[in-house]
């Protein structure tokens, strides 16, 4: 049966069901374009981001108990519009998209059991793979197999330490935690106190290339990295 899963938590397991497979966006590349006096047609500038995409999934149930249709329709939109990370659909297992909104339709009502719904998620570019979203070692990320991304650095340690990636250094000072996040460019412990302010870094600095990188870190310093590797 196919379905789709917010964080890992099935459709189907709410008591509804997809009613068809949904189409799948192509990321569309932003642009700025120029009127150049003397020449044909515009001039673009790739940006090198791209737009969100969106995702339309028709959506369906069965209520034979008339009195429960309207109670299971809200805890359908309940679990809906809870915080959620991340969409994935079973025919693609082992990827996910980052959720950034999710909207829902009235609730089409053909016969008095039925329920009919689309809910419209809007998600970043990229889909992630689900294995380069947990934590991992030094070696283990070294080479990057997919599109550019941008880690988490996660240090433990005290003192002072020395991060170096891909020829680029960034010095902080550890008590005992010290995350770099360079997608939402934010530097934080491990109690999510942040600590921007004790850091001088350009996050683009610290992305993780195509292919072979190199990762260093200073003696006495545990690191674990989340590559938050991904693909178009």
């Amino acid at each position: 049966m196919y379905y789709f899963s917010l964080d890992d938590v099935k459709c189907t397991e709410k008591k509804f069901k997809v009613a068809k497979r949904p189409n799948f966006p192509t990321p569309q590349k932003n642009y700025e374009e120029y009127d150049l006096k003397g020449k044909n047609g515009k001039y673009y500038v790739d940006l090198g981001t791209y737009e969100d995409i969106v995702f339309e999934v028709e959506c369906n149930y069965i209520e034979l108990n008339i009195n429960e249709w309207a109670k299971k329709w809200r805890s359908i939109k309940k679990w809906i519009f809870k915080e959620h990370d991340y969409l994935s659909f079973s025919d693609d297992g082992e990827y996910v998209y980052k959720i950034k909104k999710i909207e829902i339709s009235e609730n089409e009502r053909r016969i008095k059991q039925s329920g009919e719904f689309t809910i419209t998620f809007t998600c970043e570019a990229y889909s992630y793979l689900k294995e380069g979203i947990k934590e991992k070692n030094i070696n283990d990320v070294l080479q990057n197999d997919y599109e550019i991304s941008c880690p988490i650095y996660k240090v433990k340690g005290n003192g002072t330490c020395v991060l170096n990636v891909n020829g680029h250094q960034v010095s902080v000072i550890v008590d005992k935690s010290f995350n770099i996040d360079t997608q939402r460019q934010i530097a934080y412990n491990d109690q999510l106190n942040s600590l921007n302010d004790k850091i001088l870094v350009d996050y683009e600095d610290l992305y993780l290339i195509e292919g072979l990188n190199a990762i260093s870190i200073s003696n006495g310093f545990e690191l674990k990295i989340i590559p938050n590797w991904r693909e178009l």
